[in-house]
């Protein structure tokens, strides 16, 4: 039975359930070769984002394998949760190319635009190290925002329903070292952009009528 219900839930949403099992894998590695709760300077090591590091060392596959390090197994427990609630239900109304569009959207934008930023304005702080996925779940959050914006009164009840991710994600940017706040709104503005192109060039025939995913 157990083997039926994952054959099943893979073949629903095997996006989100590849990249849940992308971000395990990650972070068992990254413990067994530097620690469970990673410092700073072991999550750089282990691919994570420093703005002005970048500026002098242009490791650019930091901006993508920062959002697959986490800091400790509460912040990985509290994303891939986040993930699994969220991402199941934007897979099957994105649809799959849509999703992962999203994905890699998300992705690129929660350390690009911080970096942009540290370079525009040379006074901001660029010496912290970050990672975690949670910068591509502020993305879907950005993406429901869009759709709820397009598509008024089909979310209201979709957005009531994302407190609990909204508040964990919240709490998350508050209380766990090495995780960019700036990062999270990075996020959040690249899934909204992002959605906002793929409603005009690319809409899902879900969007109008939700598929409510329990």
């Amino acid at each position: 039975m157990l083997i039926k219900r994952v054959e099943s839930e893979f073949k629903k949403t095997p996006i989100t359930i590849s990249f849940i099992a992308i971000n395990v894998f990650v972070y068992i590695f990254t413990s067994f070769k530097y620690s469970a709760s990673m410092n700073g300077y072991q999550g750089y090591l282990a691919g994570g984002f420093c703005p002005e590091l970048l500026e002098y060392f242009p490791e650019y596959y930091r901006i993508v394998t920062a959002n697959f390090i986490h800091f400790g197994v509460i912040h990985l427990l509290c994303n891939m949760i986040s993930l699994w609630n969220l991402g199941r239900f934007i897979e099957l109304n994105y649809q799959k190319l849509n999703y992962f569009i999203l994905i890699i959207a998300s992705a690129i934008s929660t350390t690009l635009l911080p970096y942009i930023y540290y370079l525009i304005v040379p006074t901001s702080s660029g010496t912290y190290v970050s990672g975690g996925f949670s910068g591509v779940i502020f993305g879907f959050i950005g993406g429901i925002c869009a759709l709820a914006y397009v598509y008024r009164d089909l979310y209201s009840r979709i957005l009531k329903s994302m407190a609990i991710n909204l508040l964990l994600m919240v709490y998350l940017s508050i209380s766990i070292a090495n995780i960019s706040f700036s990062g999270h709104f990075a996020g959040f503005v690249g899934g909204f952009i992002c959605t906002m192109f793929l409603i005009r060039f690319r809409p899902s025939i879900h969007w109008k009528h939700p598929y409510d995913y329990h």
